[in-house]
């Protein structure tokens, strides 16, 4: 009966060690899973502050571009005035019958000349904000947060540049204007 109780002894400490064991093996699991949970956790959190990150910056960039077009808005309407003024002032001229001195012919060519290279620069930038916008909707779906602020860099710089150009076709007019209205 004692070797059998020894024996009895002996399985149930084995049972009692491969429980334990099997425990143990199952804590470091769990710790495992937690671990790897809590990354996961912390790479969701980094991607959603990228994200916020990304839209105020979005947001910032959306209130330049907005601006910028109220600027080309307002541009072009000086610009029209300004062509009407011109148009106005060449009227006057031809209603009075004065030729124009071939000093004041040769500036108002030399100024058409620049408005027309200008104006050439502007046409081949047409269509770019446009590529630009069909490409970042392949960018919104990849979630390529860099490429579309790269994209967005790029719009508000053509904007920037298209207005620069008008600026100064509108001063070029002012010169044109203020020289024909001398003649008149």
């Amino acid at each position: 009966m004692t070797a059998f109780a020894v024996g009895n002894q002996n399985k149930d400490q084995s049972r009692i060690t491969n429980r334990i064991a099997a425990l143990q093996e199952r804590q470091q699991k769990i710790t495992a899973q937690k671990v790897e949970k809590e990354a996961k956790r912390q790479q969701i959190k980094t991607k959603q502050e990228e994200y916020t990150a990304f839209r105020k910056a979005l947001g910032e960039k959306r209130d330049q571009m907005s601006a910028n077009q109220i600027d080309n808005i307002t541009l072009k309407q000086q610009n029209n005035q300004l062509r009407i003024d011109l148009a106005n002032s060449i009227k006057a001229i031809k209603d009075r019958d004065k030729k124009l001195s071939d000093a004041t012919l040769t500036k108002i060519k030399a100024y058409h000349a620049q408005i027309k290279d200008i104006t050439s620069g502007i046409k081949e930038t047409k269509g770019d904000i446009k590529d630009i916008l069909i490409k970042n909707k392949g960018f919104i779906k990849a979630k390529d947060y860099t490429s579309m602020n790269t994209a967005f860099e790029g719009i508000y710089k053509i904007q920037q540049l298209t207005n620069a150009d008008i600026k100064q076709i509108n001063g070029i007019l002012q010169e044109m204007v203020k020289l024909l209205a001398n003649e008149v």
